[in-house]
């Protein structure tokens, strides 16, 4: 990963510098990239003097350098774009992507009947959303997963109730089918797919201690679930994606000394049966949602430890477990949806903040070019 190396004269000069979360009104010029692709002094003819600027690539200073707050964005534009609205302002839905399409199901309004079976089909060719057929089961707190060309809904939570429904839907001919439930009724569990078979990690449960570390694996083919090795850390509201074979399970909230909030990441092998701790996420938070693009994973939003709805966006890279921060939504909320319809854009959708739901829908390119501004120390 290369940075530039420049004077702050020449930052102002040739580039727009705004405080995190805001879009610049004018880039003027790009700066080239170093040839070598690493650190290069381009106005110093070598070492980088106390006080001077550089722009890198993550929000995450390098060593001997503090984050300025500020952000460049290269030929003025953003990697976030506003999408059409869903027709209905939920919160704790699920969403997932198939064939090119985002699906929001369920979720939760703030008035009669509270909980929704509503299912939502968003088209980015042409940035409609149109209703499509009803879960069995109004519900929030929900999981989804795709396994093929099916989706399917798992758990979930409505008045009072932890489900273990699990129904599938077909994309094609728009109906749902009720499947085998779950061995144990829980909300708010996560779902991931790998080789054809679904997992459901984790989940609120009505016994104590209230979160349970349970793994299930769901084979489509025999409509059948078996137990697998439990996650190391029991908890509800974390993310579960797919990077290759593996499994990376984040955050979360568990009754832990402390603020319930978690950042802890655990890596599940189903070809091995086994969990592996990683890198922590760079802090705490439930109520996020994850995608994974491009071999990398991004989390978005969430509520933290302090009690602050989030809107960062962070970057976890497995092959070298670590962290960064990337961007910042152009709304932070909590229990909101994420998922990407083409392995290069991400689509959020949903969430509330300070009590109010949103039907916001914002489109995320982590390929665009957005520089960070470092100070050297």
């Amino acid at each position: 990963m290369f940075r530039w190396w420049i004077q702050a004269s020449l930052v102002l000069s040739f580039l727009t510098l705004v405080q995190e979360g805001r879009r610049p009104v004018q880039v003027t010029s790009r700066l080239s990239s170093p040839s070598t692709g690493t650190a290069q002094a381009l106005a110093f003819g070598g070492g980088v003097p106390p006080g001077a600027l550089i722009l890198g690539e993550t929000a995450t200073p390098p060593p001997g350098y503090g984050a300025t707050g500020w952000k460049v964005y290269v030929d003025n534009v953003s990697p976030w774009t506003q999408k059409s609205s869903m027709s209905v302002a939920r919160c704790s839905l699920a969403g997932v992507a198939s064939g090119g399409r985002l699906y929001a199901l369920g979720g939760r309004i703030p008035s009669s009947p509270y909980w929704l079976s509503l299912v939502e089909e968003y088209d980015p060719a042409t940035d409609t959303w149109a209703t499509k057929s009803s879960m069995g089961t109004a519900r929030e707190y929900l999981a989804a997963a795709v396994v093929g060309n099916k989706l399917y809904a798992v758990g979930g939570y409505a008045s009072g109730t932890y489900f273990d429904a699990v129904e599938e839907y077909d994309p094609f001919t728009d109906t749902w089918t009720t499947k085998s439930p779950l061995p144990t009724a829980r909300g708010a569990p996560s779902a991931a797919v790998v080789a054809d078979k679904l997992y459901a990690i984790g989940g609120n449960v009505l016994s104590p201690p209230y979160y349970t570390s349970a793994v299930d694996e769901y084979d489509p083919a025999t409509d059948a679930w078996i137990a697998r090795a439990s996650m190391p850390t029991a908890r509800a509201g974390a993310t579960a994606v797919t990077v290759g074979s593996k499994v990376y399970v984040m955050g979360g909230s568990a009754p832990v000394a402390g603020p319930d909030q978690l950042g802890i990441v655990e890596e599940y092998d189903p070809a091995t049966d086994s969990w592996t701790a990683r890198a922590c996420m760079l802090e705490a938070r439930e109520g996020h949602a994850a995608v994974a693009v491009g071999g990398r994973v991004y989390v978005l939003g969430g509520y933290d430890a302090s009690g602050e709805y989030l809107e960062a966006v962070d970057e976890y890279d497995p092959a070298t477990d670590r962290w960064s921060r990337r961007a910042f939504l152009l709304q932070k909320r909590y229990s909101l949806a994420a998922a990407s319809p083409d392995d290069e854009t991400i689509l959020a959708c949903g969430g509330t903040v300070s009590g109010i739901e949103l039907s916001m829908l914002e489109a995320f390119d982590p390929t665009v070019g957005v520089l960070f501004v470092h100070r050297k120390n």
